[in-house]
């Protein structure tokens, strides 16, 4: 617990600052970080007896991440290549192992695009305010499940997954990341030239959020499970690897971009 609080401390002023700077820097940032998760998952995946394709997956990375970063429309084309190479490489490759190509691809799709959606965030409109909307909303989440689930939590969430979770701390994050949103949300419009949000709409959105962030903690317990490993990494102390910190921050990246994507087309917000 200790040693955990510690890296976060440690963590947080640096990631405030990569955010502060956006541009080049918080790209690559980003894309650093990407490649050390892809390497993570790969390993995984050799720990459940499966030989993925390492190589092309950081190729693959680096050229998504040029892709968004310098041309996004293009980023369907990216995908269709993407799937036909490796189509294409089974049917001139009879004897590789479906499954270890198929889960090299989903790698790609799953690590890639989710980190994408970290760069998309921040370089959108307000990109700065979501980006630290997204900080507060996903990592509260973690926070405020932990600590109530730690000491009101008595029924198992998800116990084949992760048995330390429980349904009072998903709640509990649930409710206290959205209020702590909203509150952020109040007092980052009083320095940014925006009409005052539905307030009601914020508070569903951010509900939502710590929805997806919550999948996507149970999403990156349950490949762990597959593969058998307890967790992805020991790079961060007390926390574990990339995706083991990061696993709920990509899912609600995404979540909100995506949301933004639609708003920015039906302006239902």
């Amino acid at each position: 617990m200790k040693i955990r609080v510690i890296s976060a401390l440690l963590g947080l002023p640096f990631s405030i600052f990569i955010i502060f700077l956006g541009g080049n820097i918080f790209n690559f940032f980003v894309l650093f970080i990407t490649i050390l998760a892809m390497h993570e998952f790969f390993n995984a995946l050799k720990a459940g007896n499966h030989t993925p394709y390492a190589l092309t997956g950081y190729i693959a990375i680096v050229i998504l991440f040029l892709f968004v970063t310098y041309a996004p429309s293009f980023l369907f084309f990216y995908f269709v290549c993407l799937i036909l190479f490796y189509l294409i490489y089974l049917v001139f490759h009879y004897s590789a192992r479906f499954e270890d190509v198929a889960l090299s691809l989903f790698g790609i799709l799953y690590i890639g695009t989710l980190f994408s959606s970290l760069i998309l965030l921040r370089q959108s409109e307000y990109g700065l305010l979501m980006t630290f909307y997204l900080l507060i909303l996903s990592w509260g989440t973690d926070t405020f499940a932990f600590l109530i689930g730690r000491f009101f939590g008595k029924h198992k969430l998800v116990p084949k997954i992760s048995p330390n979770k429980t349904v009072e701390g998903a709640i509990g994050g649930l409710i206290c990341s959205s209020l702590l949103s909203l509150l952020y949300v109040i007092y980052a419009i009083n320095y940014i030239n925006i009409p005052m949000p539905n307030m009601p709409v914020v508070f569903a959105i951010s509900c939502f959020g710590s929805l997806f962030s919550q999948l996507g903690d149970l999403s990156a317990s349950l490949i762990k499970r597959k593969c058998g490993i307890k967790d992805f990494g020991n790079i961060i102390p007390g926390h574990g690897g990339i995706l083991d910190r990061f696993d709920s921050l990509i899912f609600a990246s995404a979540y909100l971009y995506l949301l933004l994507f639609l708003n920015n087309r039906f302006m239902f917000i």
